[in-house]
């Protein structure tokens, strides 16, 4: 096979394990999870698994990591382009709403693993999440109509921790009303403008 060939093989397989290890986990929770599990349904063996992953803490961190990057590229792209904090916040209440319906599972996996204190959170992720905090908070400093004195954990909670908590208990089913998903998109919004506007 050629090594181009073998490289996209390669690459699948790693795909299937990371795919495999966010559904397991989103059904099952994190300590109820097993390599042996993840590597049955991505259908690679145990062994090829150890071979890319030290751990299942290590893959845990991988695919973390795919997810700040992807979170703080579009959020710092989607901040860069609004002018206001309210269409800062509609864009940001957009995009969250796009995991929820088109990738759920992704929203579970990480509301699990932010809420299961079994799961360790490494020392690179504890970084990279306080300067994806910073980042947000300087973009969203710069936009017309904001809090001053607003501080970066308030951020990241406005703009990270309501909207993945809120959609993964709609998830859930545990909502307080039958609200529609508009109705609950713009509560969401409305929540984070109470936090970060003037």
């Amino acid at each position: 096979m050629p090594k181009e060939q073998e490289k996209q093989v390669e690459s699948t397989k790693i795909e299937k394990i990371k795919s495999a290890a966010i559904k397991i986990i989103s059904s099952q929770g994190y300590g109820n999870t097993s390599v042996a599990k993840i590597a049955e349904d991505a259908g690679v063996s145990v062994g090829y698994l150890y071979r890319h992953y030290d751990s299942k803490k290590d893959l845990i961190s991988d695919i973390v990591s795919d997810m700040h990057k992807r979170v703080l590229e579009t959020i710092n792209s989607l901040l860069d382009k609004s002018d206001t904090v309210d269409d800062a916040c509609e864009a940001i209440v957009d995009f969250h709403y796009n995991i929820y319906t088109r990738e759920p599972e992704k929203m579970i996996f990480l509301v699990m693993l932010i809420n299961d204190f079994g799961a360790d959170t490494t020392k690179e992720q504890k970084e990279y999440l306080t300067n994806m905090c910073k980042s947000f908070h300087r973009l969203l400093m710069t936009k017309k109509g904001i809090r001053e004195g607003l501080e970066p954990n308030e951020v990241y909670i406005a703009l990270l921790t309501i909207p993945l908590q809120s959609y993964a208990y709609r998830l859930r089913g545990l909502m307080l009303n039958d609200s529609k998903e508009q109705d609950n998109k713009s509560l969401i919004k409305k929540i984070i403008l109470r936090i970060v506007k003037k």
